[in-house]
């Protein structure tokens, strides 16, 4: 064989033990997420419901309805980097994404003060805070890049309680929005920094920074 063919042997078992890592990787975060996430599932709600999370996504997808209050349907998903495909793993690494939890939240009762929390140069985050709507936002700094904007009837202890839950998170906190529109809450976060406390614990803060305790 020339040389060009044994290129293409090395590159093809290069890539096909790439893909077995990953994979494997990916399955074993998968099961220790879960682990992780059953505690925060039961707080939510009496009967999560495995829901398919997409074709060409890894990780698990949730479903809670009914779920307790202040939440009246939620829905969680983990979204796991495709380390089995490492150029398009790199490619999501360069874009700065990770493993993520997602929460998705309709609230019982609607806020009456809405609030987006990111990092100042977070385009997703300035997009929305820029955009024109009937209110603008008046926007609060929070420390370390970070901005709390809000809109809507001012609530001091509501704001308080939010910039309490957002500075013990900021490892692994990414967005948060607080809105009248369904769904009401939308959490970002970084898996790993997320495990840094139990599922159920950040459950319960959240239900404390929507003012249910």
């Amino acid at each position: 064989m020339g040389i060009g063919e044994w290129i293409v042997i090395g590159l093809c078992v290069v890539f096909g033990s790439a893909y077995l890592w990953g994979a494997s990787a990916n399955r074993g975060l998968a099961e220790a997420s879960l682990r992780w996430l059953r505690p925060g599932l039961r707080r939510l709600g009496e009967r999560p419901q495995a829901a398919p999370l997409g074709r060409l996504a890894s990780g698990a997808r949730y479903l809670v309805d009914p779920a307790h209050k202040p939440f009246l349907r939620a829905e969680v998903q983990v979204r796991i980097a495709p380390r089995e495909n490492p150029p398009y793993w790199l490619f999501q690494r360069l874009r700065g994404r990770r493993d993520e939890l997602v929460l998705q939240a309709h609230l019982r009762k609607p806020p009456a003060q809405e609030f987006e929390v990111g990092k100042a140069e977070d385009s997703d985050y300035r997009g929305v805070v820029s955009s024109q709507g009937k209110e603008p936002f008046e926007l609060i700094p929070a420390g370390e890049g970070w901005e709390i904007a809000r809109r809507g009837r001012k609530d001091a202890e509501q704001l308080e309680a939010l910039r309490e839950f957002v500075e013990q998170r900021r490892g692994a906190l990414i967005r948060l929005s607080l809105r009248k529109e369904a769904p009401h809450l939308v959490l970002r976060a970084r898996l790993r920094q997320a495990q840094e406390e139990t599922s159920e614990a950040l459950v319960e803060a959240m239900a404390k920074m929507l003012g249910e305790d």
